[in-house]
Order: structure tokens, then sequence, then C-alpha cells
């Protein structure tokens, strides 16, 4: 598609989210709650959910869930063989594990990686290639290296340091080579990460209309409607990309909400068609509807994220369950 690369390789992210489900006895013993203050737990049972998204389409590769205290990095752990090669992956600080991204690296093939260093990581400096850019050295922990005896006892990598008006300098850490992507280039980049956080809100905003919970009421039924609704997801994205070829801008620039609505009333109509040899004509139509509504360019906002007034707190009704009865 439409500028799909970055310098040759495809951009995908890998991140969490959570969904409620019905408050149901068997959805809550099947996926957990969330605590909440003293000894009560969640008004809603919970499950968590790890995609592997390109962020310049936003479309799903693989996805994979579990339950509500099932961690984030073990569910990231099931997608990073589907990372396909000449690929850049985009994750945010909790996935900076030693393990995880070692394994991307062995993984061969120009896979590399970018997340943000977490502040209690230490590392020794090995070279400095410019006043923000270096090469760093950590020495993995004995407990690490049993968990994971591939891991070696040294691993090395590559250190950005930036800073954004206002806020305190950052580290980036990434397996790309120095002698091919700058350190500018890495700083501009490691920023499409939010494209998968878009994403999310795409599905939770718009396609489900804010729902508080998803509609099924056992375990098997919420795992159909999740995948259900990702290949749902997909179809709208993958509809976007393609008018998005025909006016060559990237695929995030076109309206998801409106190709969500034209998707549906073009979609039955093709369903329900009795000329099947006027469905290309159909789906030609439909391309030429999307393509009309482009977005503008986003613009990183220069404005605190702050609200001028707080909403006042409403009582709510919480479920009243105790810890070791959920």
């Amino acid at each position: 598609h439409t500028d799909e690369l970055w310098n040759g390789l495809n951009l995908f992210s890998i991140d969490g989210t959570t969904f409620r489900t019905e408050d149901t006895p068997e959805c809550r013993e099947h996926f957990g709650s969330a605590n909440s203050k003293g000894e009560l737990v969640s008004s809603y049972p919970a499950f968590r959910l790890a995609c592997l998204m390109n962020v310049r389409n936003h479309l799903i590769i693989r996805a994979a869930h579990g339950r509500f205290r099932e961690g984030e990095i073990t569910l990231a752990s099931q997608l990073i063989d589907n990372v396909p090669a000449n690929s850049v992956l985009l994750m945010d600080r909790l996935y900076h594990s030693a393990e995880l991204l070692h394994h991307i690296e062995t993984l061969g093939q120009n896979r590399f990686w970018v997340t943000p260093l977490k502040r209690d990581i230490k590392f020794n400096v090995i070279e400095h290639y410019s006043d923000n850019d270096m090469l760093v050295e950590r020495e993995l922990s004995s407990h690490a290296r049993k968990k994971s005896p591939s891991l070696p006892r040294y691993w090395q990598m590559r250190v950005v340091k930036y800073q954004i008006e206002g806020f305190e300098p950052r580290l980036i850490a990434t397996s790309l080579p120095q002698d091919k992507y700058s350190a500018e280039d890495i700083i501009k980049l490691y920023h499409e990460r939010w494209e998968i956080e878009l994403g999310y809100r795409e599905i939770k905003k718009t396609l489900l209309k804010n729902a508080i919970t998803l509609r099924s009421k056992k375990p098997d039924l919420v795992v159909q409607e999740l995948y259900g609704m990702l290949i749902a997801y997909n179809l709208i994205r993958h509809e976007a990309a393609l008018a998005s070829d025909v006016v060559k801008v990237r695929p995030t620039r076109i309206s998801f909400k409106t190709a969500l609505r034209v998707v549906i009333y073009d979609y039955h109509a093709i369903a329900t068609t009795s000329n099947l040899q006027s469905i290309p004509a159909q789906l030609k139509d439909l391309t030429d509807t999307i393509k009309d509504f482009i977005l503008p360019e986003p613009e990183r906002p220069n404005y605190p994220r702050a609200v001028k007034m707080r909403i006042s707190k409403f009582p709510a009704k919480r479920t009243q369950m105790r810890k070791e009865d959920a």
C-alpha cells in the first residue's frame, strides 16, 4: 500500500488491552477479575487481548487472548514468531524483556525491535556514535539465563537519547544498526507505536460504540464474539487500504468511521444480490465511495493533557463479591 514501508522495512507493533464481559458466574470463573479497593473485585469479569498490528494500515496480523491475570509478556510471546522478515517491531517499555527481545533477534532475516528503556536497567557504554547515540552492553542476571538458557551473559543493544520540550529526557533501545539508520529516524519512528492504540480506539469506540461489555454470557461465545469482531475490523481496514491505493495516501488517513458505515451497507447489498456478476462492480463502487473520505495529516498536540473541569464522581453500583469468592 502507499507509504507502507519505512526504509524498506515493514512496521509492526505489539500491545495489549482488556475487555469486560457480562457478569455471569461462568465468565467470572473462566476469565477472572481485576482487584478493586479493599476486599472486593471489579464489577465485571475481564480478559486480556494482545495483537500484532501493522502500524501503517492497522491490519491485525495475529491475536492472542488470556485470563485477566495472565501477563501481557506471556501473550506477546505467542505472537513473536509471526513477525515477518524485513520488519521493525515497535513496543512500549513494558515489553523490554531480554528474553523476548533476544528471541526476536534470533529469528534472523532482518527482524528488528524498538522499545523505550526501563529506568532501572543498568548498562555499560561500549561506544559513543554521537552525543545522543551509543552502543551499550547489559550483563543479564543468572536468574534470567537460568529461566531462558538461550540468553547470553552479555547482551549488546543500541540506545538513543532524546527529549521533548517540557518532558524529561528519554532513552530508546533498539537493535537497528547504526550504520544504516540514524538516531533522528529512530526517534521519529518510535512515535508510530501510538498507531496500535488508535487501532484499539477504533475497535472499542467506533466498532463497539463504547459498549461497557461484550454481549456474550458464556466463555466460548465470548471468544467467538471477540474473534468475529477482529475479523470484521480487519475487513473494514482492508477496504480502507484498497481505497487508499487509489488516492495514494496512507491507509490510516481513510476515515474508519465512514468506512465502517459504507462497508456494512455495501456488504449487505452484495450478500443479498441475486446477480452474482454485479459483485465486482459493487466492490469497485465501495472503494470509490470510501476513497473520498480522507482525514487531515495528524499533528502532535502541543498542549498539556489536562481537562478544564473535573467531571463529578457519581456513586457506582459495584459487585459485592470478595476476592476469595471470585
